[in-house]
């Protein structure tokens, strides 16, 4: 550990370090229902580098999906006006391959592609990081 940086803030450095492929801040479209849920992920995520975009329905998520590239989509518990698999199957008709990221309860059983990560609740920080920059690193190398 660096002299004079905390074991909190030496994490912050390395997770950061890790998402930023290339040196630029990846972009995730985040789809959750919970508002605080959605805060919670967003400073996680923000912290290592990723600048994130909160939609809290399913309609909105496709909506801006259709408007601005994302490098990943991060699908919640939620969202309630649809359920996940319609939703990540409008996604991929939006921009097939692109990596989803699942947070899931451990409680569904959602059919899979090369293209899914799965995160359990409750989750360490540098667990849903890892999911993201394993999903984007698999993604660049596809691409």
């Amino acid at each position: 550990m660096t002299e004079g940086v905390s074991l909190v803030q030496q994490e912050s450095i390395d997770l950061r370090q890790a998402v930023r492929l290339g040196g630029a801040p990846r972009r995730v479209l985040h789809v959750e229902d919970d508002a605080f849920v959605a805060a919670l992920v967003a400073a996680t995520v923000e912290d290592a580098g990723v600048d994130v975009r909160w939609c809290s329905t399913g309609r909105s998520a496709l909506t801006a999906a259709a408007t601005r590239a994302y490098d990943a989509f991060l699908l919640g518990i939620g969202p309630r006006d649809m359920s996940r698999i319609l939703l990540a199957e409008g996604l991929a008709q939006i921009d097939d391959g692109i990596p989803i990221i699942l947070i899931t309860d451990g409680a569904e059983s959602l059919p899979l592609g090369p293209n899914v990560r799965v995160v359990t609740r409750p989750f360490e920080p540098h667990a849903l990081v890892g999911a993201i920059e394993a999903a984007l690193g698999a993604y660049r190398e596809a691409a």
